[in-house]
C-alpha cells in the first residue's frame, strides 16, 4: 500500500491550485490523480472568454491559462494520470484507484482533496414536453464533441441557456461551420426572445423547437439539434461515496469547515464538486486557498 500526505483527486483548476500551494509550502509527498488523459481537460474547450483577477489584470482564456500551468515542470511530476478514483473507505483513509482501466491500487492517506468537478444535468424542470429522440444535448456535451471528436451536433444549433458556457459555444460554434441561435427570456442581444418554450419537435431526430413569443404568439423556429445549459452539480455516485448531500438552496456540497467532509476534517471537497461555477481563477484560488489552510 502506498501512502500519501496529501492526495488529490482532479487535475481541474481547483486540483492544480491546491497542488501548486502544498508545493509552494515545501510539500513533497503530493500526487494528484486524473481520470482522463490529460490535465485540466475542461478548459480546453474554453477559447473566447477571457476571465481577469490581480494575476491576470488584462484577462486569460481558459485555453490560455492552462498552457500556463502546464508550464510548471514541477507540477507535472507530481501528477498520475488515467487514474480514477473508485472507492474511498473514510475510517481506514484509503482509497482505491484504478490506473487505465487494468490496475487497481490502495493510497493511504493522511489528507484527501477532492477535485472531482462537475457534471451538467438536463434536470426535470428543463425536460422538454414532445421529442425524446436525437439531437439533444447538454452545453457541455457539445462544447466537448465540438473541441475533442470529429462530429457536429448538426447545422443549425438552439441554445437554450445564457451562461458563459452558453456563449464560449456560440462562439466555437461559428468557427465550425454552424449557425447557433440563442432563445433568451431575459432580453439579451441578438437572441430569440420567448416567453415559453412549447416543446421540441421531430420524429427520430429534432427539427424544430416550438415557442411562445413576449407577445403571445405560438411560433416554429427549425433547428436540427439543441443544446441545454442544465444544471451542474458532484456526480452522485461521488456523493455517495463520501456521504455528502447537496445543498440545493446554496447549490453547493454541504460541508464543515474548511470545506471538509462532516466527521471527516482531513477530507476537503474543492472547485467545482464543491460549487460549479465557470469562473476556472476562482476555483484554482478555492484549491490553492483550501490546500494553503491544510498545510
Amino acid at each position: 500500500m502506498d501512502f500519501c500526505e496529501f492526495c488529490i483527486v482532479g487535475a481541474g483548476p481547483a486540483g492544480y491550485g491546491a497542488l501548486k500551494r502544498l508545493l509552494n509550502n515545501s510539500k513533497t509527498n503530493v500526487v494528484l490523480f486524473e481520470a482522463k488523459s490529460e490535465p485540466l481537460y475542461s478548459l480546453t474547450s474554453m477559447h473566447a472568454i477571457p476571465l481577469k483577477n490581480d494575476i491576470f489584470p488584462q484577462g486569460i482564456t481558459g485555453s490560455t491559462f492552462r498552457s500556463y500551468l502546464l508550464s510548471d515542470s514541477e507540477a507535472i511530476n507530481h501528477i498520475r494520470l488515467d487514474s480514477r478514483l473508485i472507492g474511498i473507505d473514510l475510517h481506514a483513509r484509503t482509497c482505491i484507484i484504478n490506473h487505465d482501466g487494468k490496475e487497481n491500487k490502495v493510497i493511504h492517506f493522511q489528507h484527501l482533496l477532492l477535485a472531482t468537478g462537475a457534471m451538467q444535468a438536463i434536470t426535470p424542470e428543463m425536460l422538454l414536453p414532445g421529442f425524446r429522440g436525437a439531437g439533444i444535448f447538454t452545453v457541455y456535451q457539445v462544447l466537448e464533441m465540438l473541441t475533442h471528436f470529429d462530429f457536429i451536433p448538426g447545422r443549425r444549433l438552439g441554445i437554450l441557456g445564457e451562461s458563459e458556457y452558453s456563449l464560449e459555444l456560440a462562439m466555437l460554434a461559428r468557427k465550425k461551420g454552424i449557425e447557433p441561435y440563442f432563445f433568451s427570456n431575459s432580453g439579451i442581444e441578438e437572441s430569440i426572445p420567448y416567453r415559453e418554450i412549447v416543446r421540441a419537435v421531430g420524429d427520430e431526430h429534432m427539427c424544430a423547437l416550438e415557442y411562445i413569443t413576449p407577445s403571445g404568439s405560438l411560433e416554429t423556429f427549425s433547428l436540427d439539434s439543441l443544446a441545454i445549459d442544465g444544471h451542474w452539480s458532484m456526480e452522485h455516485k461521488m456523493r455517495e461515496l463520501i456521504g455528502i448531500e447537496w445543498d440545493i438552496d446554496a447549490w453547493h456540497a454541504k460541508t464543515g469547515e474548511n470545506q471538509s467532509v462532516p466527521g471527516h476534517p482531513e477530507i476537503s471537497v474543492i472547485g467545482d464538486a464543491y460549487e460549479p461555477r465557470f469562473d476556472f481563477l476562482e476555483q484554482y484560488a478555492n484549491g490553492y486557498n483550501v490546500a494553503g489552510r491544510l498545510a
